[in-house]
């Protein structure tokens, strides 16, 4: 074999690697700690909460459809690409109810920085103002962690982190 056939071939085999590093690298995997494994299809905790646009969301209202909360806060700016992902999901899940509720994790934060982001990254959910029993309860101790509530009102994932619109979407039709 020819030298420049195999500069080629040699050439082939790094990148296929080196891109196979990069994708692996960026994707940020689909993690439960111990601590979250022992409350997964456990039922969700209800919760009645007003959204900043006066509207009232009711996690009891969406049984049979799965909903996802979203730990975030205004100030943000990884909230951002988060939001217009899940914001996606629901448009794209419209039909089967998806829903999606955006709890903020900052006390006292002034709704008009809530009603910021929501112009900034053009999010179609309801954005709660700090609720501290939601918060409590379902440890939002961070921003970008989301919770999916499958259709029977149980806990079906628990994600730490952001996860790509097609972790989401794989999510969302497990919990259909």
């Amino acid at each position: 074999m020819s030298r420049i056939k195999l500069s080629i071939i040699g050439l082939a085999v790094l990148l296929a690697v080196g891109g196979a590093y990069v994708v692996l690298r960026n994707t940020k995997p689909i993690t439960t700690t111990s601590s979250t494994a022992t409350i997964l299809s456990k039922p969700a905790p209800d919760f009645n909460v007003q959204a900043i646009d006066g509207q009232q969301f009711s996690l009891a209202a969406h049984k049979g459809k799965p909903v996802i909360v979203f730990a975030m806060f205004g100030g943000c700016g990884e909230c951002i690409p988060v939001g217009q992902t899940l914001s996606k999901i629901q448009k794209d899940y419209a039909a089967q109810g998806v829903s999606v509720v955006a709890i903020d994790i900052l006390k006292g934060e002034p709704v008009s920085v809530l009603e910021q982001y929501r112009s900034d990254s053009k999010v179609s959910f309801p954005l709660v103002s700090y609720d501290e029993a939601v918060v409590n309860t379902y440890k939002l101790t961070a921003p970008e962690i989301t919770y999916v509530i499958d259709k029977n009102g149980s806990i079906a994932n628990i994600n730490k982190s952001a996860l790509s619109y097609e972790q989401y979407k794989h999510q969302v039709e497990q919990a259909l």
